[in-house]
């Protein structure tokens, strides 16, 4: 058990937290959605989705746009990019996006060229040509 400490310190450190829990009742932004986003559906679990902001991210709400193909891929239409973009089926979830069940399917990904470290060429997870993608959430049955 820790010593229980007195003074200056201990009332700024007290501050501090309060200031914190007070700090997180203030409303989310919508791509706070996105956040803790991890592709096996639980914080930690898999690869992280999303980086950065609304503006920033990687990831997108694609409502009902998108199409499953009888092999088990899928194609997304993306508002960022304006086209559409073929996800392998490896890179799907099949659960929704906690606080964003307004839209049936979410998609997390960015242009081929602006990742470094990403083959340029189309692999069966990545079938695409030029996106690569990170993350595809779709609900079941849809919402």
């Amino acid at each position: 058990m820790l010593p229980l400490r007195h003074g200056p310190a201990a009332a700024l450190t007290l501050g501090l937290a309060l200031a914190g829990l007070v700090g997180g009742a203030v409303p989310a932004s919508a791509h706070d959605i996105y956040s803790n986003l991890y592709s096996g559906g639980a914080p930690g679990v898999g690869q992280w989705c999303c980086n950065g902001d609304a503006v920033t991210g990687d990831c997108e709400a694609v409502g009902t746009s998108y199409r499953v193909e009888p092999n088990g891929d899928a194609i997304i239409t993306s508002r960022r990019y304006k086209r559409d973009v073929r996800v392998g089926r490896e890179k799907i979830t099949w659960l929704p996006v906690a606080g964003g069940e307004s839209s049936e399917a979410h998609w997390c990904g960015k242009p081929r060229a602006a990742m470094w470290h990403a083959p340029q060429e189309p692999a069966p997870e990545q079938p695409d040509d030029t996106i690569w993608t990170f993350c595809t959430f779709i609900t079941p049955g849809g919402v």
